[in-house]
């Protein structure tokens, strides 16, 4: 399953590598994570020993899931050292809708083992536009910022 996942990440992927290489380079990253968390490092932004919803434990069941929900929580903590305090709780409850929103877009199914492809896929990519929609938006002035943060999206458009 993992294998699968490296394969439909390579060829998904816009880098500019070949597919050989994006797959070296995912066999060496998920034997990089499986060494990390043997030293103790995060999986993700939360306790992966106690996930609290299906969407936890899909990010802890892939790595490179974890590493997304990282990046993730990184972007959304600079977004707030940049806000007031009030513009912290919209941030907040924002971020807050997000998580709902892609629990109700990805398909989660039933928990268990290693999740489908397609949940995995779109978790990733979800993740990945709300890191770009979060370092996006804090350049916005408001009310434009708080209109940008809650414009919930699969996809950044290009």
């Amino acid at each position: 399953e993992n294998r699968f996942t490296d394969l439909d990440t390579c060829f998904d992927s816009p880098e500019q590598q070949s597919a050989a290489e994006c797959l070296r380079d995912t066999a060496s990253m998920r034997q990089e994570d499986s060494t990390s968390e043997a030293n103790g490092k995060a999986r993700a932004s939360f306790d992966c020993e106690q996930p609290k919803s299906s969407l936890q434990l899909t990010i802890c069941a892939d790595a490179g899931l974890g590493q997304k929900d990282i990046e993730l929580s990184e972007a959304y903590d600079h977004a707030s050292e940049a806000l007031t305090q009030h513009e912290r709780g919209d941030l907040a409850e924002s971020q807050k809708e997000w998580v709902e929103y892609v629990e109700n877009l990805c398909p989660m199914g039933a928990t268990g083992g290693i999740p489908p492809l397609l949940t995995r896929s779109c978790i990733r990519t979800a993740f990945a536009t709300r890191t770009a929609q979060l370092q996006d938006c804090i350049a916005e002035r408001e009310p434009k910022r708080s209109q940008c943060l809650n414009d919930f999206r699969l996809f950044v458009e290009q």
